[in-house]
């Protein structure tokens, strides 16, 4: 973690972000949200690019799924977007994604440890992915 943040948590386990810049506030966020909502991002993310049946389950319906994402193509189509964020933007993009990806180096769910899911780095297009999904 870097040393000018400081996560504190409420009694209820809520977080508490302390930082000096927006850049700062952002990488805070993407750990949090890889240690408290790993596994669910992980889901998605594998749910979107249409890999369910290559890493979870190779079953007729897990492919429907995949063929249903794969045609949405919510994965693809981002250099567009992308290359209209804003410099200042997407600094604070990359440094969300720092903190995904120390958050996951930290802790990776061991459910798919179990599953042998490998573990990824994760990338501005995966919120991308992961926006489409939820605005859909």
């Amino acid at each position: 973690m870097r040393e000018n943040i400081k996560i504190k948590r409420t009694k209820q386990g809520i977080p508490k972000v302390t930082a000096n810049t927006i850049e700062d506030c952002m990488y805070a966020l993407g750990y949090i949200h890889a240690v408290d909502r790993g596994m669910q991002m992980i889901f998605m993310k594998t749910l979107g690019r249409g890999r369910l049946s290559e890493l979870l389950d190779a079953s007729d319906t897990s492919l429907a799924i995949d063929i249903f994402f794969r045609r949405m193509n919510w994965y693809g189509r981002t250099s567009k977007p992308l290359s209209e964020v804003e410099p200042e933007k997407r600094k604070w993009l990359d440094s969300y994604c720092l903190g995904v990806n120390e958050g996951f180096a930290k802790t990776y769910p061991f459910e798919l440890t179990l599953l042998g899911v490998p573990k990824e780095t994760w990338v501005i297009e995966d919120c991308i992915l992961i926006s489409r999904m939820i605005g859909y």
